[in-house]
């Protein structure tokens, strides 16, 4: 009975501890710039300090680092890499693709070998863009981006609505709907599944 009490006390002494450590926690602690991988945009100054790779101008995230930043949320979406900014963000991101082969010196992606920098997250192939095979995709357990503005720029597929709505994360900019995007969709990519 002793044995009993003692660890209930102990459970208890550690459940209290746990409660007072989380409600100290400052109140912005939520909004901390980086913790939202759905804020995340290619133009981050924390991912911009250093060329990400060599070609002058362009080799920052920021000029063209949308495939990189929407792959990155993706990752953080479906839970394959760690929910920690200071162990997983764009910039980190951008490293492990290039120690794989995934990402270029010049910048360009080898879709072949994303699954070998983040095993389970495999390109799958592309489709022409249609609300009808973005859902089917998905329901297929795949993780999906779609090239928009006529495949200038890749944004992260968050999910369809029931209405048709596409939700979506932009690397560079608050549009969080694919019609933000006009009828520029073209091509939808597929990874996983996931």
């Amino acid at each position: 009975m002793k044995l009993l009490y003692r660890r209930t006390l102990g459970l208890l002494l550690a459940l209290a501890t746990m409660i007072s450590c989380v409600t100290l926690l400052p109140a912005s602690a939520d909004a901390l710039a980086g913790s939202d991988y759905t804020q995340w945009r290619q133009d981050d100054p924390e991912w911009n300090e250093t060329a990400a790779w060599s070609g002058g101008w362009s080799s920052f995230l920021a000029s063209s680092g949308c495939w990189v930043t929407s792959i990155s949320m993706l990752l953080r979406q479906y839970g394959l890499v760690s929910s920690d900014v200071d162990e997983f963000n764009p910039w980190i991101c951008c490293g492990i693709l290039a120690e794989h082969g995934a990402l270029l010196d010049s910048g360009d992606m080898v879709l072949s070998q994303l699954g070998e920098a983040f095993p389970g997250f495999d390109y799958v192939g592309d489709y022409s863009y249609s609300v009808d095979t973005l859902r089917e995709k998905l329901s297929e357990g795949y993780a999906c981006s779609i090239l928009v503005n006529y495949g200038g720029h890749m944004v992260a597929v968050r999910g369809v609505l029931e209405d048709d709505t596409v939700v979506v994360m932009d690397p560079g900019s608050d549009c969080t709907e694919l019609d933000d995007f006009g009828g520029s969709a073209v091509t939808i990519l597929c990874f996983g599944p996931v």
